[in-house]
């Protein structure tokens, strides 16, 4: 398995890509819950006014502080209609902005407290109407006592409970986002560290064994150059491309080997021929050299028997 070339480099180059990927995924992750973390701690902040008190809040004990400022003037000065209207828009007030802040309250504790602020200002309501009725019917003695039994100690209790949980809730949201930030920083140090480890450890696991081969190869090329048919060229187990060059070189190396030795074998063949050729080339020649004496004797003796004759 990942014995070819393009399948270490690919091997290789993929890996510190996956990393990356996954790095980039837990990046994504961490960096769209540190944005909602900051979102939350953005819409607590904007519910805030100066002094860390949800605006709503204050909007709400400014219509229960109108409320009761107003049906206490109306006790005073009964002839005054205008205290009415005035208590009216209190009350409007308390229960537009304990509407709106009863929707975005998202935390259980807060939403308690805040149920329990509109109950106090409710009960409140029922007091000061019980009060204008009185007043209305002439019992100013009776309707004044009814005053003073409307406290708002509770109401600021309540109040007080509410801006104490709201900014509980920021200081946590902040604590939150700080650690996550921190957690995000440690996720891009690690994971950038691990992926720079890792791609330089594949790298070598590429190259190394490439730069073996290729040194053996370069060095085997060259011996063949200078005419060393003789060198063993090692071969290594695992077949890539590189080991089969290697391969082909050694089988070339054993085909030359072989074939000059055939061609020495049949240069000796060559010269033992030639050697018996030569030598019967004398023995010809000698032959022929007897014949020769043999036929001027045959010649001499003929001659001589002419002159005999003659």
């Amino acid at each position: 398995m990942f014995t070819k070339i393009n399948h270490r480099i690919f091997l290789g180059s993929s890996i510190p890509i996956i990393c990356m990927i996954g790095l980039g995924a837990i990046v994504y992750s961490s960096a769209m819950r540190t944005f909602e973390f900051e979102s939350q701690i953005a819409t607590t902040s904007s519910t805030l006014g100066q002094r860390g008190c949800p605006i709503e809040v204050n909007l709400i004990a400014h219509g229960l502080t109108k409320m009761v400022r107003s049906v206490r003037a109306y006790v005073i000065s009964p002839a005054e209609v205008s205290y009415k209207q005035s208590y009216q828009e209190g009350y409007q007030n308390f229960r537009q902005y304990s509407s709106a802040l009863k929707e975005q309250t998202q935390d259980t504790i807060q939403r308690q407290l805040l149920d329990n602020y509109i109950a106090e200002g409710e009960k409140i309501h029922q007091l000061s109407q019980q009060v204008f009725r009185l007043v209305d019917s002439g019992k100013i003695t009776e309707a004044t006592a009814l005053v003073k039994s409307i406290n708002a100690e509770n109401v600021d209790n309540n109040r007080v409970q509410m801006i104490q949980r709201a900014e509980a809730l920021m200081r946590e949201g902040v604590r939150q986002f700080q650690e996550q930030q921190r957690w995000l920083m440690n996720v891009v140090l690690v994971g950038t560290t691990l992926s720079i480890i890792l791609t330089i450890l594949m790298g070598i696991w590429v190259t190394l064994p490439l730069r073996s081969k290729i040194t053996r190869l370069l060095g085997a090329t060259e011996r063949l150059s200078a005419g060393d048919l003789t060198q063993a060229i090692e071969v290594s187990k695992d077949q890539d491309e590189i080991g089969q060059v290697l391969g082909a070189l050694q089988t070339m190396t054993e085909n030359l080997n072989s074939l000059i030795y055939k061609v020495q074998q049949s240069g000796i063949q060559m010269t033992s021929s030639t050697t018996q050729i030569a030598a019967s080339g004398k023995q010809l020649e000698a032959t022929m050299t007897e014949q020769l004496a043999s036929t001027n004797e045959v010649t001499t003796t003929a001659q001589e028997i002419a002159n005999t004759s003659g």
